[in-house]
């Protein structure tokens, strides 16, 4: 974080001094994520673990079909993300000024709808970049190693799989709000 006389934050924000543009947008990227024990259902806690166990297995045991489990699931983050991505943009597409302006007066900011789909985005990037290591591994790495990097990578890529369905959950809750706020009268 680079420091320059004459920037910093305004009074009474968060944002220490010499904040770069890159560093507020993650700032705000990572408030909207949420991956606290309290934010998972005991099905993501399963499912998770359950990658790690197998990606461990499979490092550890030098499977010969680590390879392919690799790329099919770095094909299926992908279509995730850009899945994700997709759907953020077509929520954000409907946020007219009339819904807006409701939402503001009942206290609510536009983005907090965004925080299950953000995290979603999250785990699939992290999960890539495992991915891209596990892939990377040579053979003669040490097997605690490559049993520990599998489990890391299991354990996110599921993680992945499984925060779609608190995603879909949040989507549906967004449609309900959406058809809920038709019924108001448009404010002046």
């Amino acid at each position: 974080m680079s420091v320059e006389p004459g920037r910093g934050a305004t009074p009474g924000s968060k944002e220490p001094r010499g904040w770069t543009e890159g560093d507020k947008a993650l700032y705000s990227f990572f408030s909207l994520v949420s991956l606290g024990p309290s934010s998972w259902s005991i099905v993501e806690y399963v499912l998770a673990l359950a990658g790690g166990a197998g990606g461990a297995w499979l490092e550890y045991n030098n499977s010969p079909q680590t390879e392919s489990v690799t790329r099919v699931a770095a094909s299926m983050i992908g279509v995730i993300i850009g899945a994700i991505v997709g759907g953020l943009a077509m929520m954000t597409r409907s946020f007219d000024t009339q819904l807006l302006k409701k939402l503001r007066r009942i206290g609510v900011k536009p983005t907090e709808f965004f925080g299950p789909f953000l995290s979603v985005i999250f785990l699939g990037v992290l999960s890539g970049i495992c991915l891209l290591v596990i892939s990377g591994i040579p053979v003669c790495m040490a097997t605690g190693w490559r049993t520990f990097l599998g489990a890391v990578t299991g354990i996110l890529t599921l993680a992945t799989l499984a925060a779609l369905l608190p995603a879909m959950g949040s989507l549906i809750a967004y449609v309900d709000f959406l058809e809920e706020a038709a019924q108001v009268p448009d404010i002046e």
